[in-house]
């Protein structure tokens, strides 16, 4: 067992693995005779979602976690009272966490960063991961979409690379993987309309998707941009009928992937491939007058 403000037990399957995860206790109380203080941590999701971060560098083998079914028992039992937690993990978000800690396990920190108020330096990061309630792991284990934690629309870059990012839809969100490459490819479509524009516009057209809360703004930015090829003699059509309804209708509001999530995908592509022009400073008097999110809360949903 773990010992934070209450006691923490994790119950794995196949029994290895359980015998990995509590490693540490069983260090601790070889040295100590006491029960591990859990490196400190204060909150059990943190201190589990670390243990696999740090497992999967040991081992760096994602596919172990592929049957692997974990519970955490998170109690105390005294004569003050008694409490019980039970925290199931369901496996394609261990799948996630592991293959991020294994294939990008930098882009991981910086996802998992977004989830506090205030961001903190590679200092702080040890010291908030163990005091800190995160949003990320939070949502992660209450099945809610972290798509959006995938950017920093502050800064206007990706927080991983997309190779994370398409696993993270396709086994958590079980977003096709068709469906992906097409919301990827139309991605590319944009960017290669915005690329032409000058900084200053350049900033404009990207404000409008960014700043699109409802559905008739986010087609709005699509009509803007089909004319804009026109003006520009781009030849060819930025998407057809067909695939603009799909864009717009294919994904419902209460699906995981609905058309928000398609818009931080666009955002992830745009920030992706022009983050370099996106951040220069011919336009700073008028970035600094926007609004500015708090990481990790507010805005939209996915």
């Amino acid at each position: 067992m773990y010992r934070l403000s209450r006691i923490l037990i994790i119950h794995a399957y196949p029994y290895e693995f359980m015998v990995e995860l509590h490693r540490d206790a069983f260090d601790d109380v070889v040295k100590t005779q006491l029960a591990s203080n859990a490196k400190n941590f204060r909150r059990p999701e943190n201190f589990f979602f670390h243990l696999i971060s740090d497992l999967m560098r040991k081992i760096e083998h994602s596919e172990l976690w592929k049957n692997t079914s974990v519970t955490l028992y998170y109690f105390v039992n005294n004569n003050q009272g008694q409490e019980l937690d039970v925290i199931h993990i369901p496996n394609q978000i261990l799948r996630f966490v592991a293959y991020a800690s294994l294939v990008d396990s930098s882009g991981w920190k910086r996802i998992v960063s977004m989830g506090w108020r205030k961001r903190p330096s590679d200092e702080e990061f040890a010291e908030y991961e163990r005091r800190y309630s995160n949003e990320v792991y939070s949502r992660l284990i209450n099945g809610q979409s972290i798509l959006r934690y995938f950017i920093d629309k502050t800064s206007r870059e990706v927080n991983s690379k997309w190779e994370l990012l398409q696993f993270y839809c396709s086994e958590v969100l079980g977003l096709d993987e068709k469906a992906l490459e097409f919301v990827k490819d139309v991605g590319d479509r944009v960017v290669e309309t915005l690329e032409k524009l000058p900084d200053n516009k350049l900033k404009r057209r990207v404000r409008e998707l960014e700043n699109a809360t409802k559905l008739y703004q986010f087609e709005a930015f699509f009509v803007g941009l089909e004319k804009l090829r026109q003006e520009l003699n781009i030849e060819k059509p930025l998407m057809t009928f067909d695939e603009f309804a799909r864009i717009l209708t294919s994904y419902g509001e209460d699906f995981n992937v609905s058309w928000k999530s398609v818009k931080n995908l666009l955002l992830f592509r745009i920030y992706e491939k022009l983050h370099g022009r996106l951040i220069r400073e011919e336009e700073i008097g008028e970035e600094e007058t926007e609004e500015v999110e708090i990481y990790g809360f507010g805005g939209e949903e996915a």
